[in-house]
């Protein structure tokens, strides 16, 4: 891989999934659909890799539900603007086994994990337009377009914009995010096929923060403007884009389908079809991705040490990953109250790659060998009032076991066990118990890098994470409850001088969340509550509560032509040692001088829906300058005053 040009990669890659596509049987654009979507064509579907196989398709319905749509950004702690580096209000969930460059706070924008990719089933092409604009010359931009071709398969399209210039100096952004992705599954249910291609950019002015807070906290009607920041030209850079081919190829019993022609004059017809009992598949994925960070003037004080160049900095690290699986999977139809293995699958997978940062370059290899295995110890077909609920799974006992191990190579010995026992009810109640375990060697960031201000060469030992949760949902309450644990071992960290660190021990969150549906008429409570236990001089730093509530009332006017809600939001969080930020590294870091929080953000809005178009007007932190001017979620960086937000969206169904 070493030397291998980037561009001839992608060539070969692109190759690989045009010929794949282009081996799809003409003949499949005049069959008969197989997934299993609802013959109301004015209902759209989606699902995800993790819930698709050759045999069955398991669906999330698109709701297009008026509340929440006002919600377009969570909060989460960032340094004051969107599209700015954001990371939870909750504990950290360490990566699965492999090579991970280091955390990335533009994660979240983006379409560079499974989780993020949706594909859809839908009868008619549909397609949605959110636009969102505030002062500052805020703009959310998101577009979902999906359509079949032929009768198996569908083709969808996404594109996300965010930009906003920010009340303070040097804090405006420019995120874009374009991706394509397609499923496809022969009519005899042989072959299938999903595809995924994505492109994100981050472009994001850095300030370092406002050089004196008091400026900030003391003069509430101060112009933000004319507030100072520490850093006057410096801007992060974040590309990535990528591709990911996964196909299957499954064995069965053949059998025959009749197909009704709709004509009482014309005979039936009949075709050989497959019915699947187990598949092999084959995953191939690449990934390029690029951190920059630019600054012409070295001479603003924030930077303690200059290693190469006094005149401006350019440091950049350049990563290629690549990654390809092959496997078995087992796949069979569950009698009712049947006791069985229902699923169960083994596989290998070979990861490699290639990271660039000044003098440093980086080769890593692994083998790594992966397995799953479900077992169902009782099982019961659904009525018709639930065939398309969004819970999960149909309802039965479950017991599901996954296990990754690092083979060989350069990670050889990190591992991921999960283990996975839930009750489903037809009624939607679910009861899960479960518990991963991770190991893994540290991201690559904490050991190695070279740059302008900060080098280090360290030997970090493997890091761990236990994570056990007991959850219960009551459908029809519209409650869902749970504890947790996070039992941390070894975690790394950034501290107060922005150097990696490693504790030498355990670190046990406990906690436990709370999320409620409450309904009384036109009166509505919707609730989350978040509680960790944690020490405030503990390594890792989030608050001990966190609340997010939404008060609402809503309405049905115009004989049901229109829908209105008017309503408030409400975030809160105890005090903490909220992390600083540092810019050149664009990684959170530990900070035990002030504590933040215990101030409430207030957001007023009212929304109104008619037929497929969705409006709401926001004003959005009502209580900005009212409550004493410290709302921080990252030490220096005050959020964003009060601000008027429209948003509205667009649904089209033809």
């Amino acid at each position: 891989m070493p030397g291998m040009p980037i561009r001839f990669l992608f060539r070969c890659f692109f190759t690989v999934a045009t010929g794949a596509i282009l081996a799809i049987p003409a003949s499949a654009q005049k069959k008969t659909d197989t997934l299993p979507t609802p013959v109301d064509s004015s209902r759209f579907f989606y699902f995800t890799a993790s819930r698709f196989s050759p045999d069955t398709v398991l669906l999330t319905e698109i709701t297009h539900k008026l509340h929440g749509f006002q919600y377009y950004h969570a909060r989460q702690i960032n340094t004051g603007n969107i599209g700015s580096a954001e990371k939870a209000f909750s504990p950290y969930i360490i990566p699965a086994p492999g090579f991970s460059r280091g955390r990335s706070y533009f994660d979240y924008f983006g379409y560079d994990n499974l989780r993020n990719r949706k594909f859809f089933s839908v009868k008619k092409p549909y397609t949605r337009i959110v636009a969102v604009l505030g002062q500052k010359q805020e703009q959310v931009i998101a577009i979902t377009h999906a359509q079949n071709i032929g009768k198996n398969l569908n083709v969808a399209f996404g594109f996300d914009r965010i930009r906003s210039d920010g009340f303070y100096l040097r804090q405006n952004t420019n995120n874009t995010a374009v991706n394509m992705t397609s499923s496809f599954r022969g009519p005899g249910k042989r072959y299938a096929l999903l595809t995924n291609f994505y492109w994100t950019s981050a472009d994001v002015a850095e300030n370092g923060g406002i050089v004196n807070d008091e400026l900030f906290e003391d003069n509430p009607s101060t112009n933000r403007q004319l507030i100072g920041v520490k850093i006057s030209s410096a801007e992060t850079n974040e590309r990535k884009r990528g591709a990911w081919i996964k196909q299957y190829r499954a064995f069965g019993e053949k059998g025959y389908d009749t197909i009704s022609r709709g004509d009482s004059a014309k005979p039936a017809r009949v075709r050989m079809k497959v019915a699947p009992r187990s598949a092999l598949y084959l995953e191939t994925s690449i990934e390029d991705r690029d951190f920059k960070y630019f600054d012409t003037d070295t001479s603003s004080g924030v930077y303690s040490t200059i290693y190469r160049d006094s005149a401006e900095t350019n440091d950049s690290t350049h990563l290629l990953k690549m990654d390809n699986a092959f496997g078995w999977q087992y796949l069979r139809k569950i009698p009712p109250r049947d006791f069985s293995v229902s699923k169960a699958g083994i596989g290998i997978r070979h990861q490699f790659g290639k990271l660039n940062n000044d003098t440093i370059r980086t080769t890593f290899s692994d083998i790594l060998a992966e397995a799953n295995l479900r077992f169902t110890f009782r099982h019961f077909l659904p009525d018709k009032s639930t065939a398309h609920k969004t819970y999960p799974d149909l309802p039965g006992i479950y017991l599901d076991l996954f296990s990754q191990y690092v083979v060989s190579g350069t990670h050889a010995g990190d591992m991921k066990a999960i283990t996975r026992f839930s009750f489903q009810q037809a009624n939607g109640n679910r009861l899960s118990i479960g518990a991963d375990w991770t190991q893994r060697e540290p991201d690559w960031l904490y050991k190695h890098y070279s740059g302008n201000h900060y080098r280090w060469q360290n030997d970090f030992s493997k890091t761990g994470l236990l994570h056990a949760v007991a959850e219960g949902e009551l459908f029809r309450a519209n409650l869902k409850a749970g504890l947790q644990v996070f039992n941390y071992s070894r975690p790394l960290y950034f501290d107060s001088v922005s150097l990696p660190a490693q504790l030498n021990g355990d670190l046990l969150i406990p906690g436990a969340f709370v999320n409620h549906k409450l309904k009384a008429g036109w009166f509505n409570l919707w609730s989350e509550i978040q509680y960790n236990r944690i020490a405030d001089t503990a390594v890792i730093r989030i608050p001990e509560l966190v609340v997010r509530e939404s008060v609402f009332a809503d309405f049905i006017l115009f004989k049901k032509a229109l829908m209105m809600q008017i309503g408030a939001d409400v975030f809160y969080h105890t005090t903490y040692y909220a992390d600083d930020y540092n810019p050149n590294l664009a990684q959170y870091q530990l900070q035990s001088s002030r504590k933040f929080g215990n101030y409430p953000f207030v957001d007023l809005w009212l929304s109104i829906k008619i037929k497929p178009v969705r409006i709401f007007v926001k004003m959005e932190h009502l209580n900005s300058g009212l409550m004493g001017n410290t709302y921080y979620f990252t030490q220096h960086y005050p959020q964003n005053d009060r601000a008027l937000k429209v948003g509205f969206s667009w649904i089209f169904n033809d």
